[in-house]
């Protein structure tokens, strides 16, 4: 903004610390400081404060927009279970960091899914399919329910034949030993570069910490667009 440029950021630490003071520069300097994709999950709710509600003075504006917190609340209020418990039930989702593609980043979600849960997938129809893809449409037709889902961003495992294949085999087996179901209950998710190997043992040794509930920011959810997972 120092040299009057716009800036776009979805950095929510960064605007939690220094917003307001941002605010004002990018004021002072005649630039737009645009931040929509660090709310609520990329909720468009600035852009309809903006320009759909624009002829109206807000004073405040009161309520809750994160996922957690909406959940864990609205099921307190509609079942009347304590705190605690709904909390350990939304802590059943959380990240890791494999590494994968960048160190430091959160790239790998082990969910786990009630044993009465229903899945079904929507698959592409494309011939050239992804060994998570394959995998994925093996397991959903076993017809043996799903009990996890186990995702990573940074590597797509497309292109990669049958280690690829064997790969995504060994990411369920193991969740599926950590779980104490079957692999065929897993259903693997992979995003990222094509044609290069799965980093396998990273992934792996990152989703096993859950056995010891290390992953941090637990509760928290996965927004990831899975261009290679089903």
């Amino acid at each position: 903004m120092l040299f009057r440029s716009h800036v776009v950021t979805a950095n929510k630490a960064l605007l939690a610390h220094h917003g307001t003071a941002l605010a004002k520069a990018a004021e002072a300097k005649g630039v737009t400081l645009a931040f929509e994709a660090s709310v609520a999950g990329g909720i468009p709710i600035v852009k309809a404060l903006r320009e759909g509600l624009a002829g109206n003075r807000i004073g405040r504006l009161y309520g809750i927009l994160n996922g957690t917190c909406n959940y864990i609340l609205t099921t307190m209020r509609k079942t009347g279970r304590a705190f605690g418990d709904v909390l350990a039930e939304a802590q059943k989702l959380g990240y890791a960091e494999a590494g994968i593609k960048k160190p430091g980043r959160k790239d790998v979600l082990l969910m786990t899914l009630a044993p009465t849960a229903t899945v079904v997938g929507v698959f592409t129809t494309n011939r050239f399919c992804a060994a998570p893809v394959q995998l994925a449409k093996q397991h959903l037709a076993s017809g043996k329910g799903i009990r996890a889902l186990v995702i990573n961003t940074g590597n797509a495992n497309a292109g990669t034949g049958e280690s690829g294949l064997a790969n995504a085999n060994d990411t369920c087996e193991a969740v599926a030993k950590l779980l104490g179901c079957e692999a065929t209950q897993v259903l693997p998710f992979s995003t990222g570069v094509i044609l290069e190997p799965l980093p396998v043992d990273r992934l792996l040794q990152q989703s096993l910490k859950r056995r010891h509930g290390s992953y941090p920011n637990p509760g928290r959810r996965a927004r990831t667009r899975t261009a290679a997972g089903p």
